[in-house]
């Protein structure tokens, strides 16, 4: 809270570490922003992690977000993805 008002500063190493992480490659995104760009929500993502489907690695420094690369083709997948209707399961598999 004291940092957002402008009321405490970052340390010099804490800005030096921010400086030498540099931009996003291209095709790399943040968690929140490829949610946003796919218009799918957050554990999408996540599970396309754990399937393998997408790649990602955690920034070395505070706060070790994830960085996902996804290519454009990637990006329409996630998309079609969120607009498929969901599947029920077969009705021999559903309880009574």
């Amino acid at each position: 809270m004291l940092r957002s008002r402008g009321l405490l500063q970052p340390s010099p190493t804490t800005r030096a570490m921010n400086a030498a992480a540099g931009p996003l490659a291209d095709d790399e995104w943040y968690l929140s922003a490829l949610a946003v760009a796919a218009g799918v929500g957050r554990g999408t993502i996540m599970t396309s992690l754990q399937r393998g489907e997408l790649t990602a690695r955690r920034e070395a420094r505070h706060p070790h977000r994830w960085i996902i690369k996804a290519d454009q083709d990637q990006l329409q997948e996630l998309r079609e993805r969120s607009q498929a209707p969901r599947r029920r399961a077969p009705s021999a598999l559903r309880p009574r």
